[in-house]
């Protein structure tokens, strides 16, 4: 369902209040060797335990936790993790930069309207233009070696 422009602005307001709690752990680097492990062995777990926990061997949860940094873990399994360890999964899509949404929106109508305004302009330069450069005299083609006159 599409939203209505009002609707998407409260959309965008909302989001941006909940948002601007999470920066600043959106700025923290992952643990080198990924959340699952540093969890693990901080909370003093052995793959096995959260292995119990979560129906596989100790194998699989080392390797859960060896493709976890790589991003190649879907969000079902980090989830199903970190239940297993007694955590819960934090998932958020925040802007990269310090923006907000509706300063992102903003920025890119800019974009957009500055990007018309150029095409426009050229277009209109072009049209408007005098020709500097002098075009060559049209040459008739003359056939060589006879005249169609006798």
């Amino acid at each position: 369902m599409k939203l209505s422009p009002s609707s998407r602005k409260k959309q965008r307001r909302m989001l941006d209040r909940r948002l601007r709690e999470l920066r600043p752990i959106a700025s923290t680097p992952a643990p080198r060797t990924g959340w699952l492990r540093a969890v693990r062995q901080s909370l003093g777990m052995s793959a096995a335990q959260v292995a119990a926990r979560l129906g596989l061997s100790a194998a699989t949860v080392v390797e859960l936790e060896l493709r976890e940094p790589a991003g190649k873990v879907s969000l079902q399994t980090l989830d199903r993790t970190a239940r297993a360890m007694g955590c819960k999964l934090v998932y958020a899509v925040v802007p990269e930069s310090s923006t907000s949404l509706e300063d992102m929106v903003h920025a890119q109508a800019l974009r957009a309207a500055r990007s018309i305004c150029k095409r426009a302009t050229q277009s209109m330069d072009w049209r408007n233009r005098k020709s500097t450069r002098k075009r060559p005299k049209r040459r008739w083609r003359t056939w060589p070696g006879h005249s169609w006159t006798k």
